[in-house]
């Protein structure tokens, strides 16, 4: 029943035609798929059922990128699985589920722009986060960072502590240079490219700069510019930001050992809103450091670079060099 009803939406000439912003945002999809070690029949499942998904979109919506759908435009999808389909309400609700899914990592994920899952509110599907937002305590990431300098990690401690103290997102720190810890004044990464294509800094402070110079000290000659590196040998090049959540996957063993075993899915993700929180109540070794209270929701705004999808917006930076200086008391180079 399953293959027949997949095979009224799926078909291979059309799939040749299919919008190839579907086409990547699906590859990425079944990438975190199986980065979170879900099981090979699930993968294959959620892969079918999505390519007949986008090959329905094709014909039903003029190929559009599915980011793009409103809540109605999903609502529509949803009927017509019953009603065109005559697909029964249980499938109805797995292939719903099913694309709830890829939405909600697209809002998860920092590589996406994509703000609010439309198919959250349809009725008879659940609404809570398959995977939870994992929020850590400052002392919970400092013996983390502890942890990593002990053992002669200094690459991921550089990068815990940067995304940490500057709660950048994942596709921000892998464009961060060497050159921005030379100059043991400077409190700012180079300019690197956000979300909305917008253009601006990200700030560090003293554990991070620390982290910072005894992982370029240990790290061999190269010519690479950026910070972060992957592989070894002469296959090294620039970490891309799927290298930066792999750098992340790979410190939740230690992490769990620093939650007495429990298993805690962090990412960039979560110290991106970790930071935000501790930086709010105040409990931020920054905030510590500097003797501040905690920050505004406005100032944190300003930090986090948020901002409601605009596009007339998109290619401005949302912030000033000056006002991060008077929010935090730093000096930022240009």
């Amino acid at each position: 029943m399953v293959r027949r009803v997949y095979n009224k939406v799926f078909h291979p000439e059309i799939w040749e035609q299919v919008n190839p912003q579907n086409k990547e945002l699906l590859d990425d999809f079944m990438l975190d798929l199986r980065e979170n070690k879900r099981s090979p029949v699930t993968i294959s499942q959620y892969y079918s059922d999505l390519r007949g998904f986008f090959c329905y979109l094709y014909t039903a919506y003029n190929n559009r990128f599915v980011l793009e759908l409103t809540k109605k435009d999903l609502k529509r999808y949803a009927l017509a699985l019953i009603e065109e389909r005559g697909v029964s309400n249980a499938r109805r609700n797995v292939l719903i589920a099913c694309l709830h899914s890829m939405l909600e990592y697209a809002e998860m994920d920092d590589d996406w722009e994509y703000e609010i899952n439309a198919s959250r509110l349809i009725k008879s599907l659940h609404k809570e986060p398959i995977k939870p937002i994992i929020f850590l305590p400052d002392d919970v990431v400092m013996n983390l960072f502890d942890e990593l300098m002990r053992r002669q990690e200094y690459q991921k401690a550089t990068l815990l502590m940067l995304s940490y103290e500057s709660a950048g997102r994942r596709a921000e720190l892998a464009q961060v240079t060497k050159e921005s810890f030379l100059d043991p004044s400077r409190n700012n990464t180079n300019v690197v490219i956000g979300k909305g294509r917008k253009k601006f800094s990200l700030i560090y402070f003293e554990l991070t700069r620390k982290a910072a110079l005894v992982w370029l000290d240990q790290r061999s000659p190269d010519d690479i510019s950026d910070l972060f590196v992957a592989g070894d040998g002469a296959d090294r090049h620039e970490a891309a930001p799927m290298d930066v959540y792999r750098m992340f996957y790979s410190m939740r063993p230690l992490l769990d050992e620093v939650f007495d075993g429990d298993e805690q899915e962090f990412g960039t993700h979560s110290m991106r809103h970790s930071a935000i929180t501790n930086y709010k109540n105040g409990s931020h070794h920054v905030c510590r450091d500097l003797g501040k209270p905690g920050f505004s929701l406005d100032q944190l705004q300003i930090l986090a670079h948020h901002d409601s999808v605009d596009t007339t917006q998109s290619y401005l930076p949302d912030i000033t060099n000056e006002e991060l200086q008077g929010m935090f008391g730093i000096r930022m180079t240009s």
